[in-house]
């Protein structure tokens, strides 16, 4: 059951989850990572990644194909930053169902009967 594994979980960190500008951060971060990953060239060998960001010019004074790479950036949308990016993007949206949402509809039932 739902309701029983959300009740498992401290309050506090539901709180920390819920909270609204974690997840405007979350959706920023997104965008970030999605905007980076429309500049990067993805899918490409990592020869190509060896010359476009070369560990003796780094771009913007310090990105190299290390980090393309080392993330994942290569495949952005399938990265493991990405990725995880999403699902804490997701807990945090329930985790503001559960603390806000489902509170609200009670009240509301109730107020009703």
């Amino acid at each position: 059951k739902v309701g029983g594994f959300m009740k498992a979980i401290p309050r506090r960190v539901l709180a920390v989850l819920s909270n609204l500008p974690l997840a405007i951060g979350e959706m920023f971060t997104i965008a970030g990572l999605m905007a980076l990953g429309t500049v990067i060239d993805q899918g490409e060998a990592p020869d190509f990644y060896f010359q476009k960001y070369p560990e003796d010019h780094p771009v913007l004074g310090f990105f190299t194909w290390r980090w393309v790479l080392t993330l994942g950036f290569d495949h952005m949308f399938s990265s493991p930053v990405f990725l995880g990016t999403m699902v804490l993007l997701a807990v945090s949206l329930m985790a503001c169902t559960y603390t806000t949402q489902i509170p609200l509809v009670k009240v509301e039932f109730h107020a009703v009967t």
